[in-house]
């Protein structure tokens, strides 16, 4: 789903048998990644929860919606706004991401809202998928750069498209391979091997400023920030930018030639291996070289999961109102829309540093397993607020649920249905199919929530839909800014996007094939 792929789920009796590719707008011949097709086997799990389960002295015990419920009221009256966090996961609907931030901002009057997935990793992802070149549009570029090899895991139906305008059209792939990733070599027309990305990407930007070989009418009538991103780049050692790349100073000068004259040039990346910073390079190399808004030309980025685009979206962010304005120019309609006058406009603070702090008393999980998924479980532990009410709300027992206070079952897609937002930034809808197993939908479950702290309830995603939609800014003209980075910043705390059902699916194709 994260590059748009539509489903079938096949199911009778309440029982999931299947999945086949609907022949959608971006898997138009029903193609489908390995999760896609054969990671629904979570479905039909016994062990998924039912019921809302809280923890006393030690132990689990199942309670009723109403129960769990009131827990969440007692504690968020007996704290301050700013004691309570809540994060929310990428496999999340646009209207369930819009929802809990509503609860948060205009209920609790709280500004600590954030996801586990983004979290610390800079500003590289949030204006990525601006100009993302559709997959449809690959059959009309000269050249395709691969800088995410891994992708042939991930993101198999993106590769399938790449490797498809390369058999079918001819169409030359590179593939730039940092490290031992060589997991596409052979499906690729010309290899790059290169110790770092963000130094070669950066090498390049700066042959190219400093050599005057720009997209100089681009970039004078389309970006802002150019003088500022020059002045700071021209400010690095070019030869120390070219060793940190491994390459050649000739090669490397050729590539980026080669860049400034094939127009139709395509750069492909994933989110989950890049940094932020050497995304938002691949950015000003976009810039440099004149290629956004044209066709056959530009980037592709690749999300982590089903509606990452949805986080930035819908606000999931201290900085980021609804519809990705800055949440200070919003106040005035996000206070008249939600008929409140005291939204909580404080930006300047982490997250991260306020749960280590131990400032947090209250902690709202959905959809995210930070301990399950953490590269490096000990630091996340900490984040983990010791004697504090932590609610997880999620489809089993997870790592991070069974270290909190109180664990909310969560409805699956096909039994709450909404809408996902693609890589490519289009809006997909999804219809509920089958009634939740766990007595209440997720908008059900947030509208008891909702009613605690005096937040109107809705009655159905489309409402919800509505109102987010509303929220949505449409630019007459896009500008592109240009973002100057001092060094590579890997920063990525978790794997699979924080999210468990990756995970599950993951460790099940590690043990068959040990088989």
């Amino acid at each position: 789903m994260l590059v748009g792929c539509e489903l079938d789920v096949q199911h009778r009796g309440g029982f999931v048998y299947g999945i086949k590719g609907s022949k959608g707008q971006v898997n138009q011949g029903g193609n489908l990644c390995n999760s896609g097709r054969f990671g629904y086997q979570y479905m039909n799990d016994v062990n998924r929860l039912l019921k809302p389960r809280v923890k006393e002295n030690g132990s689990w015990k199942d309670i009723e919606w109403n129960e769990a419920f009131e827990h969440i009221a007692k504690q968020l009256k007996s704290s301050k706004p700013s004691e309570s966090a809540f994060t929310v996961g990428a496999r999340l609907s646009n209207e369930e991401q819009y929802f809990i931030q509503k609860i948060a901002r205009a209920g609790v009057k709280t500004n600590n809202i954030s996801s586990f997935h983004y979290m610390e990793r800079g500003k590289g992802y949030t204006e990525n998928s601006v100009a993302s070149v559709p997959f449809n549009e690959l059959k009309f570029a000269r050249a395709i750069w691969v800088l995410s090899p891994e992708m042939i895991k991930s993101n198999g139906v993106a590769a399938f498209a790449v490797q498809s305008s390369r058999k079918k059209n001819g169409i030359p792939v590179t593939l730039i391979v940092e490290g031992n990733n060589h997991l596409m070599d052979h499906k690729a027309d010309r290899i790059i091997a290169v110790k770092s990305r963000y130094a070669f990407i950066k090498a390049i930007n700066y042959y190219l400023v400093h050599s005057g070989k720009l997209h100089a009418s681009f970039i004078n009538e389309c970006t802002e920030g150019f003088d500022a991103y020059k002045q700071t780049l021209l400010k690095e050692d070019y030869s120390s930018l070219i060793y940190a790349s491994g390459l050649a100073q000739d090669v490397l000068e050729s590539l980026a030639e080669e860049l400034i004259k094939i127009a139709e040039t395509v750069m492909i990346y994933a989110e989950a291996g890049t940094s932020s910073n050497c995304a938002m390079e691949i950015n000003n190399l976009m810039l440099l070289s004149g290629k956004p808004g044209k066709t056959g030309s530009g980037v592709i980025a690749l999300k982590s999961k089903n509606n990452s685009q949805g986080l930035r979206d819908n606000g999931i962010c201290p900085k980021t109102a609804p519809g990705g304005r800055k949440l200070k120019d919003a106040k005035a309609e996000l206070e008249a829309l939600w008929q409140i006058n005291d939204l909580c406009v404080e930006t300047d603070f982490s997250i991260k540093e306020r749960l280590k702090s131990g400032a947090i008393k209250n902690l709202f999980i959905f959809g995210e397993d930070p301990i399950g998924t953490a590269m490096n479980a000990d630091e996340v532990k900490s984040l983990i607020p010791q004697n504090a009410f932590v609610v997880v709300a999620d489809y089993f027992m997870t790592a991070s649920a069974e270290a909190a206070t109180l664990v909310l079952p969560m409805a699956f897609p096909f039994e709450s249905g909404g809408s996902y937002t693609n890589t490519q930034r289009i809006i997909q809808r999804y219809e509920a199919e089958m009634k939740p197993k766990t007595g209440k939908n997720n908008i059900e479950m947030l509208n008891g929530i909702a009613e605690k702290v005096d937040v109107k309830p809705f009655s159905t995603t489309e409402e919800i839909f509505l109102e987010f939609a509303s929220l949505l800014t449409v630019k007459k003209e896009v500008v592109f800014s240009f973002s100057a980075t001092d060094q590579d910043n890997p920063s990525n705390m978790f794997v699979f996007g924080a999210d468990n059902l990756v995970l599950r699916h993951q460790k099940r194709v590690m043990e068959l094939l040990k088989k």
